[in-house]
């Protein structure tokens, strides 16, 4: 297979799969997401991933695009060191499934729920996630918005 989905279909089992994108209290809609999508639970056991190791909460999948876009959500106020290492270390989960020549429409996403102090806008700002080659700022949602809101920035 040479689509995204089926390159990740191949390799993630299928009780990793969700519908949707919610944790902490937080929720990120696919409303009007393009077709078709997958979403992997990064908490799903049968991923072999040590509990301990850092990691997003899901990552979305589409072929429309070939998007990738891993999410952490975050019911309170964000850090952005905190979830530029867990947005980092599930691009390196990705980057190990697909191959090299698949390129990809990369966006790290934070969703949260409480109020970004300065100091913290400043650092998402700064901090970039590296996937494929290339560095990536964290995008910024509020609990409930539609992840379509940053594809559209960048599609």
């Amino acid at each position: 297979m040479n689509d995204l989905l089926g390159e990740i279909q191949i390799r993630i089992a299928e009780q990793c799969f969700t519908g949707c994108c919610s944790g902490q209290g937080c929720t990120v809609s696919l409303s009007k997401a393009p077709l078709p999508y997958a979403m992997i639970d990064m908490d799903c056991p049968e991923l072999g991933l040590d509990p301990r190791q850092k990691r997003c909460d899901c990552i979305f999948f589409s072929n429309d695009g070939n998007w990738v876009v891993p999410i952490e959500l975050k019911k309170g106020q964000p850090q952005a060191s905190h979830i530029a290492e867990q947005l980092q270390a599930s691009a390196n989960f990705v980057a190990s499934l697909l191959p090299c020549a698949l390129q990809t429409r990369f966006i790290p996403v934070a969703v949260f729920g409480g109020r970004l102090r300065p100091k913290q806008r400043r650092l998402f700002r700064e901090l970039k996630v590296r996937f494929q080659g290339k560095r990536e700022i964290i995008r910024l949602l509020n609990c409930d918005d539609c992840l379509t809101r940053v594809l559209r920035l960048n599609g």
